[in-house]
């Protein structure tokens, strides 16, 4: 099976998540499936390999998507980032639209990326690793 697995999470990292989501993508390609990953552009993200970060065995595909060079060269950090969140969805979206026929699923662990996803039309696959704090008393 051919999988998407859009995060909001910058790639690679050095967080806890980032680490899940390798071993995750580790497991999946060695049951057989091949998993791209999208993720928000970062500066950082060009000058690490994500399979010598996370020591994984298998090739993985990583796309860095949202990425606007004016921002980058103009804008404070914090300023980059917000803008780079808002658009990643949006960048994601048209991207998995264009090229929908290259997957069967999409895999997230991303609340926020969830409207968004739902309207590709594809099977989902989503991990939650907490309940959402909507709608609790």
């Amino acid at each position: 099976m051919r999988i998407a697995l859009p995060t909001m999470i910058r790639l690679p990292s050095d967080r806890a998540q980032s680490f899940h989501i390798a071993k995750v993508v580790d497991v999946l390609q060695s049951m057989g499936h091949t998993v791209d990953i999208f993720t928000p552009y970062s500066p950082q993200s060009s000058t690490k390999n994500f399979q010598s970060h996370y020591g994984l065995s298998t090739l993985v595909k990583l796309h860095h998507l949202g990425r606007l060079p004016v921002v980058d060269s103009y804008l404070p950090s914090f300023a980059r980032r917000y803008f780079t969140n808002l658009l990643f969805p949006r960048r994601l979206r048209s991207y998995l639209h264009l090229h929908r026929h290259r997957f069967d699923a999409l895999y997230t662990r991303s609340l926020d990326l969830l409207p968004w996803l739902t309207s590709l039309e594809h099977p989902i696959i989503l991990e939650i690793d907490r309940l959402p704090s909507r709608g609790r008393n």
